[in-house]
């Protein structure tokens, strides 16, 4: 029994020790960020009178800019022509059928419902 009231008093020591430590370390923190909030606004104002600083950053805000246009367009040029292709053979395939139905006016009637969907 005063075993179990030692082991309980250690487990509780410890504890209390870890909590202090938690403490010390979220005050540590807090004034860290005090700091850094203080001094953010300065360090703003110094990096934008600096013209080597700014051509940097708009340069490199541009040419992300310039790979993400280039990437879009890249996928909507492959969209657009897996569309394309997709009812051309759509037209293909249904074309030789309905021809044979109904001729030449069948056919253009397909190609104006195909297309027309666009």
């Amino acid at each position: 029994m005063e075993e179990r009231r030692q082991d309980y008093e250690r487990i509780s020591d410890a504890l209390h020790q870890l909590t202090l430590h938690v403490s010390d370390l979220q005050a540590s923190i807090e004034t860290e960020a005090a700091e850094t909030r203080r001094a953010l606004p300065g360090a703003f104002k110094q990096i934008a009178q600096d013209q080597e600083a700014m051509d940097a950053f708009w340069s490199a805000a541009f040419s992300s800019l310039q790979a993400s246009a280039q990437r879009h367009t890249g996928e909507m040029i492959v969209a657009g022509l897996k569309t394309g292709l997709r009812k051309l053979f759509m037209f293909a395939a249904l074309g030789l059928i309905v021809y044979a139905l109904g001729g030449w006016s069948g056919l253009a009637k397909l190609w104006h419902v195909i297309w027309s969907q666009s």
